[in-house]
């Protein structure tokens, strides 16, 4: 059965990533074709304003020509100029109309174009991000490598200046520093989590223990899990259940410990 990991690299590769000169030139032909559009939009409304103009000028002069008609003749001139005038007017409206219908769809479509190209981009750096975020969240040898990486993903950010991951303070999103004053690195990170969340790891396996890793829950439990980590509004469900499992003991203290202190009330 394949890994998380497999099938997150699986669905990488099964989707189209742009590097950042295809991505600026898939930007460029967008902002293009819109300006194209645009372009074409304001040149053929100006020409229909003023072939408008002409026609109406043109009608308004039948008119008169209609009134100072003295003859059958002239009157019948005067009325068949008056006719054409009017039909030309209505097929030019109807043109328009369609044109613009025409335009608007273009336009429509193109705009579309861009958002999937956007929406294409942000779901591929997702993935990336994720696959990155297990990676690393890995090598701390965690209970629940999924919850880790939902529990610090406000804490990746994507540096687009420089092309890569890098850490940030989840309020402000600023990069952090590491004690060097360098920018820390992602595996810096994960490893002042691991070492600020021991009840998140296995035991021995945080970095610097020198330590030999352990799966028994139930030999690390015993007070080193915190209550609401178990219990109430963002306590992670699935170490909760594989807790109850494994040390039921431990799991019924801390239910205890969680009403006395309000963190739950059944």
């Amino acid at each position: 059965m394949p890994t998380e990991q497999e099938i997150l690299a699986e669905q990488e590769a099964q989707r189209i990533v742009f590097d950042e000169r295809q991505q600026k030139k898939v930007n460029e032909l967008i902002e293009q074709a819109m300006g194209r559009a645009g372009k074409e939009a304001r040149t053929e409304t100006a020409e229909i304003k003023a072939r408008f103009s002409t026609l109406e000028d043109e009608l308004k002069q039948a008119r008169l020509d209609l009134v100072k008609a003295k003859t059958s003749s002239q009157k019948q001139e005067a009325g068949d100029d008056i006719k054409a005038l009017e039909s030309t007017i209505k097929e030019m409206q109807n043109a328009h109309k369609t044109v613009t219908e025409d335009r608007d769809r273009a336009l429509k479509a193109v705009q579309q174009k861009d958002l999937e190209v956007k929406r294409a981009e942000t779901s591929a750096l997702n993935i990336r991000k994720e696959i990155m975020l297990t990676q690393a969240a890995n090598k701390i040898n965690p209970f629940d490598v999924g919850a880790v990486v939902s529990l610090t993903e406000n804490s990746i950010a994507w540096d687009a200046e420089r092309a890569r991951f890098m850490v940030v303070d989840p309020a402000s999103q600023q990069p952090r520093l590491n004690s060097a004053f360098d920018q820390m690195t992602v595996d810096e990170f994960f490893a002042e989590y691991a070492n600020k969340h021991p009840y998140m790891v296995k035991t021995g396996a945080r970095p610097g223990t020198g330590s030999s890793d352990s799966s028994n829950l139930g030999a690390m439990g015993n007070g080193k899990f915190a209550p609401n980590l178990i219990f109430g509004k963002g306590s992670n469900s699935k170490l909760a259940a594989k807790l109850s499992v494994e040390d039921p003991k431990e799991y019924k203290r801390l239910k205890e410990q969680a009403r006395q202190e309000g963190i739950i009330n059944f």
